[in-house]
């Protein structure tokens, strides 16, 4: 691989990542061999985008002295996706025993180098007092330009090569990184690289993941999978069909069950109830009702607590009033991610089918909620959603963002087979469990110097959020 001249040449990164075997994609290579003032990577699902942040991280963080920021819009979602692949698992990017760790504040220290900020955007304060050397975005479609602009700003430095290192997936062209990346002037263009890859870049996806592919439809497959900036318009859930996603369900013998509140007073407030076993939600009941009065919610949410007292109870974060209003009855409700893009995505990809079966099923009692799923619409030639008849709809958002939030979004080998599996792709999945189960390079690399004393207990990383 060839060495670039702005590279530390004696920080321990850097040595592992010139004599090492690094497993990473041609795409992900590229992101890191020519680096620019501003570099972004634009990938489809599963297309590696965080594992490629995470190794410039680590490259840029090993300078001695040097102060990196590692950032998402939330530091929830930052310690649900990106943190578990530097730090834990089977192959963590940073080599155990070669960091220190402060739970307390988020920070990383790199033994004989820097030290990592991880960081969301209601750290606002802390990320105006870090001259930084490297500041590395996941997810860099959920900042505006006003807050790209002002971490640009924070790239001072000296100890490091004061670049902007961004992935994320695709959004429209309407957005400030498209034009910043794609058609601003050819000076400009001149500072700043971007690579795009397709899900299909990573080798490592299990076929019948890459099936289910063929099952969105077009605008969300081109933008979702192959990378692509593209505007939508019309139906936000085009793939509902009521023939198929409405039944009659039972109301008990879930694994686990969620309550989503969304409070109206200028609109109606809609109340959903969902239950979940083996990766699938259950949409079991609903209310919506116009000039609601607190006593009548409080009464409503008071009755699912008592039917199922290990429910999950969510309010819409705009409407703090009603989880003061029921602590006060020893009801704790949590606040919900309301994230409108990223839940609308998480509805849309459950509606279609897992293992034959959709991944959302709606009980036929929850009229409101249908009629919403084949109304719901996008402003015309926008990215934003026709804010009518939406309630429901934004109560499935929560519940969605939980489940995945909870859950993480990393994808691992498939390890198990399939009645039909040929011999050829038995072989293959196994070849890929032995890469998978090895140890990281990193750590294989310290083992070949014969470097003692810098293994740490294989902690999971739940322990961390």
């Amino acid at each position: 691989m060839t060495n670039n001249t702005n590279t530390a040449p004696n920080t321990p990164a850097n040595i592992i990542y010139r004599t090492t075997r690094v497993p990473l994609f041609p795409k992900q290579y590229e992101f890191l061999r020519d680096p620019k003032r501003e570099n972004m990577y634009v990938g489809g699902i599963g297309a590696g985008k965080s594992v490629a942040l995470c190794w410039a991280l680590f490259i840029e963080s090993s300078r001695p002295n040097n102060e990196c920021i590692l950032m998402r819009r939330t530091l929830k979602s930052l310690k649900s996706t990106t943190l578990p692949l530097l730090l834990s698992g089977a192959n963590p990017i940073l080599p155990r025993g070669g960091y220190v760790l402060n739970k307390g504040d988020m920070t990383i220290k790199i033994n004989g180098g820097g030290i990592i900020y991880v960081l969301g955007l209601e750290n606002v304060e802390t990320i105006r007092s870090i001259n930084a050397g490297g500041i590395f975005l996941d997810e860099a479609i959920e900042f505006d330009e006003e807050q790209y602009t002002e971490l640009m700003m924070r790239l001072r430095n000296p100890n490091g090569t004061r670049r902007m290192w961004a992935v994320t997936n695709p959004s429209t062209p309407s957005h400030f990184l498209y034009k910043r990346f794609f058609t601003d002037t050819y000076k400009r263009l001149q500072k700043r690289k971007v690579v795009t890859a397709p899900s299909y870049e990573n080798t490592l996806l299990p076929q019948d993941y890459l099936d289910d592919f063929n099952n969105l439809d077009d605008v969300t497959r081109k933008r979702m999978v192959e990378g692509q900036w593209l505007q939508r318009s019309g139906l936000v859930y085009p793939n509902f069909d009521r023939k198929v996603h409405v039944r009659k369900l039972e109301k008990t013998g879930y694994e686990s069950y969620y309550f989503a509140i969304d409070y109206g007073q200028t609109h109606p407030s809609g109340l959903l109830l969902a239950g979940v076993s083996k990766g699938r939600v259950y949409i079991l009941e609903e209310f919506c009702e116009s000039d609601c009065s607190m006593t009548t919610l409080r009464e409503k949410i008071k009755s699912v607590h008592e039917r199922y007292p290990n429910c999950t109870l969510l309010y819409d974060p705009s409407a703090k009033v009603i989880a003061n209003d029921l602590s006060q009855i020893g009801i704790f409700l949590k606040k919900a991610n309301n994230d409108v893009p990223v839940g609308i995505n998480r509805v849309r990809t459950n509606l279609n089918s897992i293992d034959g079966e959709p991944g959302i099923l709606v009980d036929e009692s929850c009229v409101n909620l249908i009629r919403e799923f084949e109304s719901y619409q996008y402003k015309a030639q926008s990215e934003a959603v026709l804010k009518i008849n939406d309630d429901l709809c934004d109560c499935a958002r929560y519940i969605l963002n939980e489940i995945e939030d909870d859950k993480g979004s990393y994808i691992y080998p498939r390890m198990d087979h399939t009645d039909n599996e040929s011999r050829e792709d038995k072989a293959d999945r196994i070849e890929k469990l032995k890469l998978y189960n090895q140890k990281s390079d990193t750590e294989a690399f310290l083992d070949e110097l014969g470097v003692e004393g810098l293994q740490m207990p294989n902690e999971d990383f739940t322990d961390y959020k």
